[in-house]
């Protein structure tokens, strides 16, 4: 509550980035390194590009990807669009010179989220 009232829900926009085969034994921990700063320059860089300020939002490191929550005042449809669009040129720009110590890729992959029909919420807790 403030000042006596209730606060007012807001809508903010998720974003889960998790880096692909993160844990493959083909990896070492230089490897990881590598892949994780590629990854937090990436995500800061197509935030900028896409007019999102970085430092505004929430950023929870889950180890092998990153959990982006974003204030309630950015469009929901820059996610839809011009984020992933430059997050997917800032992915090729880093793969494009990176490999990983054993000589394989050492680079992530941009996939849009699939949507399902059922949500948590609509389960029920049990």
């Amino acid at each position: 509550m403030t000042n006596g009232h209730p606060r007012l829900a807001v809508h903010r926009t998720v974003l889960a980035v998790d880096v692909e085969k993160y844990g493959d034994p083909g990896r070492t921990d230089r490897d990881r390194l590598a892949v994780r700063a590629g990854l937090y320059s990436a995500l800061r860089q197509a935030f900028q590009r896409a007019e999102v300020p970085w430092s505004s939002c929430y950023h929870d490191d889950c180890g092998d990807g990153v959990l982006v929550l974003v204030p309630p005042e950015v469009p929901k449809g820059v996610f839809a669009g011009p984020l992933l669009i430059e997050l997917a040129n800032a992915l090729r720009a880093h793969n494009s010179g990176t490999r990983c110590h054993n000589g394989s890729g050492c680079g992530w992959s941009c996939m849009p989220a699939r949507s399902t029909t059922t949500s948590t919420a609509s389960r029920g807790r049990r």
